[in-house]
């Protein structure tokens, strides 16, 4: 306790005594701190953004009948799951946790007057249970006129694109044409219930329209799974393997229907330690001269503390606890300001420029990116900022352990 009032004071003393070299390494790591710890917010917010949109878009996983996942882009109707609801009624009694919503996704022609556009279309109840999903809660928040069918009702809401390009608005009815499941030309006419903003020609329907266009009564071509958690994908796949097997049925979890966007978000980390090693290496050299001649200043104080038998370690001990002191100080102010803006970011975002949308939307990044506040963050930009200060000691250290006492007094 002694030793640590004694360094206490010593540290505050030199640190008013050597004002000009204090503030310049506290400022770097302030800096240094400050910056990681934005910057990891704004990479913790597009995260958590990219996980939460894939996630709403894409599900946790998807239940396909066997080989439809490898033709998917053929679109094989006669690969479909035909009896749907018996699946989701076995697979229910076995993983009550998650939500299972039966979804038709085909290429068709969507037909208004005389004008035609073809796009995608999905057939899918929209509610389950009374909830609407996830995934509609996306289209939900985009809609620019209009709205979505309610749970049990026929209508169709399109894309911005569609509608300008059929010239279409909610109330008129359009003429989806399609081949159905027996290879026959099928069609139905729909009402436009909503238009939402997609830079897509894509519509959704209900999925009573779509089977009844595609020949497709009580089938689907997938089943979106909705769990608890995504980490519940080893769980739920090993749970539900024997209803799946009796059913000639196979599961995809998220990482294999995202692909190359799953991928990016496993190397996010490995990018990030590269990145904050490079940062720590740059910032420990330009402060290793300053800490250099930080001692230099002290050298003969040095040479005393030795003569007067303080021990090597408690000298070096004194210079550590010092510059990570200052480390310590520095590092809390630039995480505290950080949390701030941070905090400020989070409420209000920063609008990305329009022309942005089809680029970030492809990695399920909105147009407003909000960064995350997070307790890991905050801790680690800390510890960063002390290890920097406490690191950048050793070599200037290891220099002044060559000389002697007598070196150390003579200078």
């Amino acid at each position: 306790m002694e030793s640590f009032s004694l360094f206490l004071k010593v540290a505050f003393r030199n640190m008013l005594k050597y004002k000009r070299r204090t503030i310049l390494v506290m400022l770097i790591i302030f800096v240094i701190a400050f910056l990681v710890l934005v910057y990891s917010g704004f990479i913790s917010g597009m995260f958590d953004d990219v996980m939460r949109n894939s996630f709403y878009e894409s599900s946790h996983g998807k239940i396909y009948y066997k080989g439809f996942y490898e033709k998917k882009e053929i679109f094989p109707l006669e690969l479909s799951i035909r009896d749907y609801q018996s699946v989701v009624r076995e697979i229910k009694s076995l993983y009550p946790s998650c939500v299972l919503v039966p979804e038709i996704n085909v290429p068709t022609t969507f037909t208004y007057s005389s004008k035609t556009v073809n796009g995608l279309l999905t057939g899918s109840p929209i509610y389950i249970d009374g909830s609407l999903v996830d995934k509609y809660k996306l289209i939900k928040d985009k809609m620019i006129e209009g709205d979505l069918p309610n749970a049990g009702e026929r209508g169709l809401v399109i894309s911005s694109k569609m509608a300008k390009s059929l010239g279409v608005k909610v109330g008129d009815r359009v003429i989806i044409l399609t081949t159905d499941v027996y290879g026959s030309f099928n069609a139905v006419e729909v009402e436009v219930k909503g238009i939402y903003k997609s830079p897509k020609n894509e519509g959704i329907v209900d999925l009573a329209s779509a089977q009844n266009l595609l020949g497709l009564e009580g089938g689907a071509t997938e089943i979106l799974v909705y769990l608890p958690s995504h980490h519940e994908t080893k769980k739920f796949s090993d749970a539900v393997g024997e209803v799946l097997k009796k059913y000639n049925l196979e599961f995809f979890d998220w990482k294999e229907i995202l692909g190359i966007i799953a991928m990016t978000l496993d190397l996010t980390w490995v990018f990030n330690l590269v990145l904050y090693l490079i940062i720590g290496s740059i910032a420990v050299v330009g402060i290793m001269n300053s800490v250099l001649l930080s001692i230099f200043d002290r050298i003969r104080d040095v040479g005393t503390l030795r003569a007067i038998g303080m021990k090597r370690s408690e000298v070096f001990g004194m210079f550590i606890f010092e510059f990570g002191l200052q480390g310590v100080l520095a590092s809390l102010v630039g995480v505290v300001l950080g949390g701030v803006v941070l905090y400020i970011l989070s409420i209000y975002g920063v609008p990305l420029p329009a022309e942005y949308e089809s680029y970030v939307g492809e990695f399920g990044i909105s147009l407003v990116l909000k960064p995350a506040l997070k307790f890991t963050d905050v801790l680690f930009s800390f510890l960063l900022g002390v290890g920097i200060s406490v690191l950048s000691t050793i070599y200037p250290l290891m220099v002044i352990r060559k000389i002697t006492v007598r070196e150390l007094l003579s200078f």
